[in-house]
């Protein structure tokens, strides 16, 4: 059984986060550690098993760029995260770009500026992943897969950035 099922949720990229939380939230307390207190001890480890899978499952679906490497695994794609997605001069332009442009910003204006096309980059990327992956089209959806694990992490340096910068002025 899949994250999915286990939620009973649809085997999709884009999905409602409040069902998820609402389906974890109904099966976490069904398997809560804590109501198999006082039951046999097999019970109990299979309580904490669930349990975790629950966790786990929560934690995969909530994110984005988590949920898009599951689906990837699901559908036989091979995932490695790791692996540098620059496969053509204009992403790695892209790339420069992006850690020039970062090391430029100088100001909270600057910074707002970059984090807001570094999300519309995201969401396109997504984009992108969520039509592929609909396409079978795996390949694709593993190139837009890294490229939302490259700008989630640069949208992370930009806040960083920001926070640093607040903290000084």
């Amino acid at each position: 059984m899949n994250y999915f099922e286990l939620l009973g949720l649809e085997l999709d990229f884009y999905i409602n986060q409040n069902k998820l939380k609402e389906a974890y939230l109904v099966q976490q307390s069904k398997y809560h550690p804590d109501k198999f207190v006082n039951a046999d001890e097999a019970s109990k480890n299979e309580a904490l098993e669930k349990s975790i899978l629950l966790n786990k499952a929560y934690d995969t679906l909530k994110s984005d760029v988590d949920r898009a490497g599951y689906l990837l695994e699901l559908a036989g794609g091979k995932v490695n995260s790791d692996e540098s997605f620059v496969d053509s001069p204009n992403m790695l332009f892209s790339v420069f770009e992006d850690i020039e442009q970062l090391e430029s910003a100088n100001s909270l204006v600057d910074l707002e500026r970059l984090l807001k096309i570094a999300s519309e980059d995201l969401r396109a990327y997504k984009s992108e992943f969520s039509l592929s992956y609909k396409f079978y089209n795996l390949i694709e959806a593993g190139i837009a897969y890294k490229k939302m694990i490259y700008k989630s992490k640069f949208i992370l340096n930009i806040k960083s950035n920001m926070n640093k910068l607040a903290a000084v002025v």
